[in-house]
């Protein structure tokens, strides 16, 4: 069974209607790849460090194959320049966990009329034992809010831009507020993450995803 892989892209847009009209010319080469937006541009916060994206998109593919054919697909590639003419991205791509998203996902009303929260962290890690201790320790603490991880540290690769993460780990949550209410508990705060900062240095950044995602 094949990991999904999840697209990170990180737009900064100097042309908003040009890049609304890319959006809609992309739209069907993206699901003809299979791949499902996360993400579209909802609102995000800098939790911590120096990553300060501009708008989010996060993409989920099938497997690595489906993502790295759309990226060098004819579809991707006939309106690539239009979006450039619309603005600059940086786009990584990243292994996520096998069925891990579909085991966090609830099919209820509520959890389709509402969008889900992402935490995304860039982490470099120093100590790598040491953190082994921080996972396991932050597990229970990302259950009880009512999330999971999608990607937890695979391997990626950076198709566009200079943005060159070290390790990507990607939670999702119910919603944002679900999301930031993990990251500022007592139990993370004043726990799990001081055995983090032992042992790694992080960018963190929450972000809104799309309803019914």
């Amino acid at each position: 069974m094949h990991n999904k892989v999840y697209a990170i892209v990180d737009v900064d847009i100097c042309d908003p209607e040009g890049y609304g009209g890319y959006l809609h010319r992309i739209s069907p080469a993206l699901k003809s790849a299979g791949a499902t937006y996360l993400v579209h541009g909802g609102p995000h916060k800098v939790l911590e460090g120096d990553w300060t994206p501009h708008r989010l998109f996060m993409m989920e593919f099938g497997s690595m194959s489906a993502a790295r054919e759309f990226y060098a697909g004819p579809e991707y590639c006939d309106r690539k320049d239009f979006r450039l003419a619309c603005g600059s991205s940086n786009v990584v791509l990243v292994h996520g966990l096998e069925d891990v998203a579909a085991s966090i996902r609830i099919d209820t009303k509520d959890e389709i009329d509402s969008a889900k929260g992402y935490v995304i962290f860039d982490v470099k890690i120093h100590d790598m034992q040491r953190y082994r201790d921080f996972m396991q320790c932050i597990k229970p603490i990302i259950e009880s809010a009512g999330g999971g991880y999608l990607v937890r540290g695979g391997e990626h690769e950076v198709v566009e831009g200079d943005w060159y993460p070290d390790r990507l780990v990607v939670f999702e949550f119910p919603s944002v507020k679900n999301a930031e209410e993990f990251y500022f508990s007592d139990t993370y705060q004043g726990g799990a993450k001081k055995i983090r900062d032992e042992c790694s240095s992080g960018k963190v950044v929450v972000v809104e995803g799309i309803t019914g995602a």
